[in-house]
Parts: structure tokens; sequence; C-alpha cells
């Protein structure tokens, strides 16, 4: 983002990290600025590359408290994300500070992505997720913790909705919802795991003799803490092929970790999308 942007171009590259937007354009810039460089550390080190001191103080100087305790939702999760895809030197979880705090936002995740994924299958009517409309009239920014669960009670097992048996008027407030449920995941990615998880699905029509491989990597793989617990298999049968998982990460993660240790295995993932689906 260039020093000369506009104020609706600052606000916009900061709502698309999740950071609440200040109405002063230079505290705006500054914000920007320290949300690229936080961005830049990771998008350019080398993947077994460690984080210094030096690293984690820039990247930490883009949040807008220093302490943890005080931090909002969104800005835990972004260290989360972001942190956890490089090592963290010893020369850093040496310092108490450092230490302490990479304890809490490890902690913090595990409570937030507690809840295991499920596959969702429920076909229901635009009209019928009518309670969730009054969130329309809330600013997506202010939207919290007791909104997520109740995006959360009416979502969690949509899978899609039938637009045919669906009022007009219901079918354009629900459209309207979705595009503040994108907005709203992008500062809140741990209810997003709950309410619409990442679909991985493992091909085994070419595995063949390696079937029992990939049923014993399937037994002794572990998802990584900080994703959150291993979700079970929410397809029928046997062999569990289909997972829903909290998020990307943790999605591309497994899926790399099965294909680099069972031949020939197939595997499709699924973003997951805002809400059900919409047929008609």
């Amino acid at each position: 983002v260039g020093k000369e942007t506009n104020l609706e171009e600052l606000q916009s590259a900061l709502r698309e990290c999740g950071f609440p937007i200040s109405r002063k354009k230079a505290k705006l810039q500054e914000t920007v600025d320290r949300v690229e460089a936080m961005k830049s550390l990771v998008g350019h080190a080398p993947i077994d590359h460690q984080w210094t001191v030096e690293e984690l103080d820039i990247f930490l100087s883009g949040l807008s408290l220093e302490e943890f305790d005080r931090w909002q939702p969104h800005e835990v999760c972004l260290v989360h994300e972001l942190v956890n895809t490089r090592f963290v030197s010893t020369e850093v979880m040496a310092i108490s500070y450092y230490a302490e705090m990479m304890a809490k936002i490890a902690e913090y995740c595990r409570v937030h992505f507690a809840t295991v994924p499920h596959l969702k299958d429920q076909t229901v009517t635009a009209d019928s997720l009518s309670p969730l409309f009054k969130l329309l009239k809330k600013n997506v920014e202010k939207w919290d913790d007791a909104d997520g669960d109740f995006l959360l009670q009416y979502l969690g097992n949509v899978a899609r909705v039938d637009a045919l048996q669906s009022t007009a008027s219901a079918i354009d407030s629900y459209c309207e919802l979705l595009q503040k449920l994108s907005a709203f995941y992008v500062r809140r990615p741990d209810i997003k795991a709950k309410v619409d998880p990442e679909l991985v699905i493992f091909d085994l029509s070419n595995v063949g003799l390696h079937q029992s491989t990939y049923i014993a990597q399937l037994a002794i793989y572990v998802l990584p803490p900080h994703f959150g617990p291993m979700p079970p298999a929410v397809n029928p049968g046997p062999i569990g092929t289909v997972f829903a998982m909290p998020n990307l990460p943790a999605a591309n993660h497994f899926i790399g970790w099965m294909m680099g240790t069972v031949p020939a295995l197939r595997a499709t993932l699924q973003p997951a999308a805002p809400g059900g689906v919409l047929i008609y």
C-alpha cells in the first residue's frame, strides 16, 4: 500500500487483514505499513526459517496493544496463523516475556478452536434462517462471540439453501448475510472453523495394495496442537476418507502428510463457502 493511498483503500487493506478501521488516515497508514511488514517476514522467509527477536518485535509492532491479555481475537488469530508457519528460535524462547506470550497464544487457540468440525448435511429454506437477518442491521465489525454462537446455532449444519422453496426477499437477505459473513470470518477464523470447516476427501481408487499403508498412516497422524484437535472421519464405512478440517492450514498439513506417505493417493480440498450454498 503506497503512501499516497486514499482513505478507502487503506480501510480495505486493513479490513482484509481483520483489523478494526480507524477514521484517521495517518493511523491507518501506520497500521497498514506494519501489517505489510509482518506479512513480508512470512512471505519471503525460507521454509526452515526461525524467528529472531528483532523479527518478532517487528511482527508484534503491528498489533494495537502490547499486553496480550488485551489483544482482540483477530490479533491473536493473526499471530497464531503467521508465527506458526515458522519456527521460533531458542534465542526467542529463552526470553521469558516471549515464552509466556507464545504459551498464552497457544492456549487461547487451543480453547477457541476446540470444536471438532463435522460434515454439514442439512437443506433448509432461506426463510427458515430469518432470525439471522437481524444481524444485517448491525455493523459487521461489531459482531462478537454471541453473534458467532447465533450463527453456529442456525448455520452449523446447513450445507444447502433451497432457493426454489424460498421467498425472493429471504434470498436477498440471505445473500446480503453471506457477504457480511465473509468479512466476519476474516476477523474471526476461530468461528469460521466451527460454522464452515474445510472438507478434505481422499481418493483410494489408485492406492491398491497400499491401502493398508493409508490406514496405518491415518492411525498415527497427529494434527499439530495449534490447529486444534484432529476431527474423526465424517463419511460412512470402515475406512475414513472424508474429513471436515477446522481451517485451510490444517487441511493442507493433513493432505501433505498423507500424500507424502501413501503412494498413488489423491486428495480433493473443498474450501468452505460461507453458509450453505444456494441451490435452484
